[in-house]
This record gives C-alpha cells, sequence and structure tokens, in this order.
C-alpha cells in the first residue's frame, strides 16, 4: 500500500477552500443584486440577469471542478471517513449553487423566490458542514 502525501492532500484541501472563497467573493455582488431585489420586492435590470447568469454558470463549474479534486484527493487512511463527508457536504454546498441557478428564469427576467430562499440555506448549511469537515480532518492529524 502507497503511504499518503498529508502534504499534497491538504494542499487540495486549501486548493479546493481558497479557490471557493475567491469565487464567492466574485459572485457575491451578483448574488446580493437579486437577494435585495428580493428582499426590497423590487424588480432586477435585464442587464443584471445577463450578467449573472454568466457569473453563476463560471462559479457552478469552477464549484464542480472543486468536487472534482476533492473526489479524487487521497486521503489519509485515518480520514477516510471524515474526508467521505467533506466530498458529501461540498457535493451539497454545489448542489445548492446549481438550484440557485436554476430559481432564476434569466430568459424571462423571473426569480422564484421560494427557491431561492432554500438555495441560499442549502448553500449556506453545508458550507458550514464543510468547514466542520475540515476542522475535524486538521484535528485528525493533530496539526491544531
Amino acid at each position: 500500500m502507497r503511504r499518503v502525501n498529508i502534504n499534497q492532500y491538504l494542499g487540495t484541501i486549501n486548493q479546493v477552500l481558497d479557490s471557493t472563497q475567491e469565487k464567492s467573493t466574485e459572485m457575491d455582488p451578483y448574488f446580493n443584486i437579486f437577494r435585495s431585489a428580493l428582499n426590497d420586492h423590487k424588480e432586477v435590470e435585464a442587464d443584471d440577469y445577463e450578467a449573472t447568469e454568466e457569473i453563476f454558470a463560471d462559479g457552478i463549474q469552477q464549484y464542480q471542478q472543486n468536487l472534482d479534486k476533492l473526489t479524487h484527493a487521497t486521503a489519509p487512511v485515518q480520514l477516510i471517513g471524515i474526508h467521505k463527508m467533506l466530498i458529501a457536504h461540498y457535493r451539497d454546498f454545489v448542489e445548492g449553487c446549481v438550484a440557485m441557478n436554476d430559481s432564476i428564469d434569466f430568459k424571462n427576467h423571473q426569480v422564484n423566490q421560494e427557491k431561492f430562499d432554500e438555495a441560499e440555506k442549502a448553500q449556506e448549511d453545508a458550507m458550514d458542514k464543510v468547514n466542520r469537515s475540515v476542522q475535524k480532518i486538521i484535528r485528525g492529524l493533530h496539526l491544531r
């Protein structure tokens, strides 16, 4: 059996988390346009639909690539269970992002607020679980 390179494993997790944070920061202003409009019962400008469609699609693609990196990362044997939970939670996060994107009808300039809200909650819950899983991994490697 091949020995797992812990630094490589942690590097992959770090890359995924950094990439997720960067992409989330990039997408946040577009999300806020819709969140504010829904909260204030206002219309979203047509140009904002177009820009958001592009940035959300790019974000989902990046998140799916991150999920693929996590799926193919080799975890130390003592962390396999936690690693599988990390993958599941990150997958839930990606599915929440897809659901949010699907809640927006970019062509007809409409938003299903109930689905948008549910997707936002799903993303938040999943990311909280991702963060807890990463903390467990760090504790499992006695790095704290």
